[in-house]
């Protein structure tokens, strides 16, 4: 027993034996400042509060459609499900490393006798015989080139990537939910703006009938039809408004997992956006680590580089260890007795001697499949700061070209109302009135269209920096270290 004490101890030493690469971050040629950025595995996944960047808009309307969203999002639902099922793979997987158990009874009844010469049995001469049997067997892969313990990690790598992408999802309807947010409210405000400009189109109509039917002036029968026509422009710009704000109605409540038209806050709730903070002018560089992509994508390269432990583990021999026992008898109470006992101990030592190359081709696969994970990884990081850097320039010249707009408008609006009046007194053309309308119609869709992208650029500038970078994490980091 001694003896066989040592061997199994033996084998669990060489089990302790890996041919997995010693991991390597992959390195990317993205600079930044004086610093390379990397993305770090180490960094914990976020918990929903420390995701909760959507809370800075101050919006009781954005906070209670994304709870409902987190709570009910079908993609969500599936991405849980997911990280579920990794989760069972990597329990699987360590599973594989431990000895197999099994145990059984059977029951055997056979016979036999002497034929006639024509082949027939007669039944006196039979034999008859009961045999019984419970036993056991324990079967141990060793694992001599930790070709198990390899797979085991690429297993727990997969799984810490689909918890990562499910954190990403997460961000991902977030920003959905509030760019959708902000698209019912941008449309309710045009349909609104679209209603304000067809009442003052229809005061110019009555100035314009008024002003025909007395023969005022010069007034013809052609400002009469252009008046209209300006009147049923506006009209049919409302018709397609209110489909705008319908169809986006109705995208949101999908996104919050509702049905269609079934939904939970009122219009008025959603007319008016809160006015965003102050703007943006730099953020720190290493909240590029929190990105749940460019960890996940970190995560999968290390499942690569263990997987290529298992390729070469596959061209070195396998140890397995067996041993089998019970009790054998025909009569069930001797069954279980000294003298039924039986067992055996079985050492197996398996080497694939040819198998047309496919072993070798499979490590050269392995190690390409790497080089494809680093590879994928570098592009995204690479990406990942464009996109930061994208957003910030979105969020500087969006904030400007909004406090021009503004202006725009409030002249518009002047100058609008100032010819609606002089041509009612008779100083000004109906051309020039006209003319005036159209261009504040065009300046407050205008305005409402640069708020809406100024809210989407903000949005972005959150995914982009995997969160919030007025947080905890900002604060931890290094504030000279700027990406702008």
């Amino acid at each position: 027993m001694i003896r066989h004490a040592a061997i199994v101890c033996g084998c669990v030493l060489l089990g302790a034996c890996s041919l997995t690469p010693d991991y390597q971050p992959p390195e990317t040629e993205a600079y930044l400042g004086e610093r390379f950025v990397q993305s770090h595995s180490e960094v914990p996944l976020q918990t929903v509060d420390e995701i909760a960047w959507w809370k800075r808009f101050n919006d009781a309307a954005i906070d209670a459609l994304v709870a409902q969203a987190l709570d009910n999002n079908l993609d969500l639902r599936m991405a849980a499900a997911n990280v579920l099922e990794s989760q069972a793979l990597v329990r699987a997987a360590s599973g594989s490393r431990w000895p197999e158990i099994s145990a059984g009874f059977s029951a055997e009844r056979s016979f036999t006798g002497s034929t006639t010469g024509f082949g027939i049995s007669t039944n006196n001469d039979r034999t008859y015989a009961t045999t019984l049997q419970l036993a056991g067997a324990v079967a141990w892969q060793t694992d001599l080139f930790g070709r198990l313990r390899s797979a085991e990690n690429a297993s727990i790598a997969d799984w810490q990537a689909t918890r990562t992408d499910r954190e990403a999802l997460i961000h991902t309807v977030i920003a959905d939910v509030i760019r959708q947010r902000v698209q019912l409210a941008v449309a309710i405000q045009r349909l609104r703006v679209a209603e304000d400009i067809l009442n003052n189109r229809q005061r110019t109509l009555v100035i314009v009938d008024r002003r025909y039917n007395r023969g005022v002036g010069n007034t013809s029968a052609v400002d009469v039809r252009l008046a209209r026509e300006n009147v049923y422009a506006a009209e049919a710009s409302i018709a397609g408004l209110e489909q705008d704000v319908a169809l986006a109605q109705h995208a949101l409540d999908i996104l919050i997992g509702e049905k269609p038209r079934a939904f939970p806050i009122t219009q008025e709730d959603l007319n008016e956006l809160p006015d965003l903070n102050d703007a943006v002018t730099g953020v720190p560089a290493q909240l590029l680590d929190r990105r749940p992509d460019l960890r996940a994508a970190e995560f999968r390269v290390l499942a690569a580089n263990e997987r290529i432990g298992v390729a070469v583990a596959d061209l070195y021999p396998d140890l397995t260890i067996s041993a089998s026992g019970g009790w054998r008898d025909s009569d069930i109470s001797n069954l279980i007795s000294p003298d039924s006992l039986f067992g055996s101990l079985l050492g197996e030592l398996t080497k694939t001697v040819f198998a047309g190359g496919r072993l070798s081709a499979e490590v050269d696969a392995a190690k390409a499949r790497l080089q494809a994970q680093a590879g994928t990884y570098a592009s995204q990081v690479l990406r990942a700061i464009g996109e930061v850097e994208d957003a910030l320039v979105r969020n500087h010249k969006l904030r400007e070209r909004l406090a021009k707009v503004n202006q725009q408008v409030n002249e518009a609006r002047l100058a609008s109302d100032l010819s609606r009046d002089r041509y009612a007194r008779g100083v000004e053309n109906l051309l020039t009135v006209l003319e005036t309308e159209r261009r504040r119609a065009d300046a407050e869709d205008s305005l409402l269209r640069v708020e809406q992208d100024y809210w989407n650029a903000r949005v972005d500038l959150h995914l982009a920096l995997g969160g919030d970078w007025m947080g905890p994490a900002a604060e931890n980091a290094v504030a000279t270290n700027h990406v702008r």
